[in-house]
């Protein structure tokens, strides 16, 4: 099986938005989007991305949140038609909110409402978390660590809730028997930032997967490649990290991208990164960012 991996596409429109009349987050969000943000996005770059995703023929695909910038209304619906339009439907296509995805207090059911077809779970409504999708012999779980939180924060919190409900999930018999795929958006170790822009209870994230175990962490947040490796039952648990899908920086490890892993016959046996190359205007496996897993997985 071959899961395409991307994150943090911040897809925004101001369309019908007077977002600077407002005296909130969203205002400040706004301002320091067109200060610093503004030339960093690309919405442009996913019609190639898409494109080169197709080619690649993954067996499935999951975006690991922040489809947008501020959780707009309009925002929200834009992105879901980009997102229809990339030609992978409900059974082929996993979604998880991110921090931008839940920006301001309010917002939660909408973006389950724009992304309901690609968040639902074999068994469950969407927006209900963890949900778990089995396809084939894969099982992924996706979780929901956005939360809204002052301006000038970008952490998350999965809460105890969550975490006892995955945790039950992970050690139920049938799901010990799949390649299990967990998906969220901050991720589960701190790789740079202040405690403002991690995962509260990351520590105890880590817990439930050292006693619960799966195959594969999967996360964004960080608008860079990154690979942990976690604690498991039986083995370590490699937990990847994606760039943005959008990100027009000019720094070679840091513009658009997204990853393609290999599963065969219950074991991850290869990751690559997919990278937007200027030159070409297209999107190129990174030969010197090709991620080798060690013989230990």
């Amino acid at each position: 099986m071959r899961i395409a991996h991307l994150s943090d596409l911040q897809i925004g429109t101001w369309t019908g938005s007077p977002i600077l009349a407002f005296a909130n987050k969203r205002a400040w969000g706004a301002l320091h989007w067109f200060v610093r943000r503004r030339w960093r996005q690309r919405e442009a770059w996913l019609e190639p991305l898409f494109a080169d995703l197709r080619a690649q023929k993954p067996d499935h695909v999951v975006i690991t949140g922040d489809l947008t910038n501020f959780s707009l209304r309009s925002e929200l619906d834009h992105a879901a038609r980009v997102v229809d339009a990339m030609g992978f439907d409900g059974r082929t296509l996993t979604v998880v909110p991110g921090n931008h995805d839940e920006y301001v207090g309010g917002t939660r059911d909408g973006f389950v409402r724009a992304f309901a077809p690609y968040l639902s779970g074999d068994r469950s409504p969407a927006g209900r978390y963890p949900f778990v999708r089995v396809r084939g012999e894969v099982a992924l779980i996706g979780l929901c660590s956005a939360l809204p939180v002052p301006f000038g924060q970008s952490g998350g919190r999965l809460g105890a809730g969550q975490l006892q409900r995955l945790e039950e999930i992970l050690g139920s018999p049938s799901m010990r028997r799949k390649f299990r795929v967990v998906a969220l958006h901050h991720p589960p170790v701190r790789h740079r930032g202040n405690e403002a822009r991690q995962l509260a209870d990351r520590a105890e994230l880590r817990g439930v997967l050292e006693r619960g175990g799966c195959e594969l962490v999967l996360h964004g947040h960080e608008h860079r490649d990154t690979l942990a490796w976690l604690a498991g039952p039986r083995a370590p648990i490699p937990s990847f990290g994606a760039g943005s899908a959008t990100d027009s920086s000019r720094h070679r490890d840091r513009n658009a991208r997204y990853n393609v892993y290999e599963i065969v016959r219950g074991r991850l046996v290869g990751a690559t990164i997919r990278a937007y190359d200027r030159v070409t205007g297209g999107f190129e496996k990174s030969g010197t960012q090709r991620i080798l897993l060690p013989t230990t997985q």
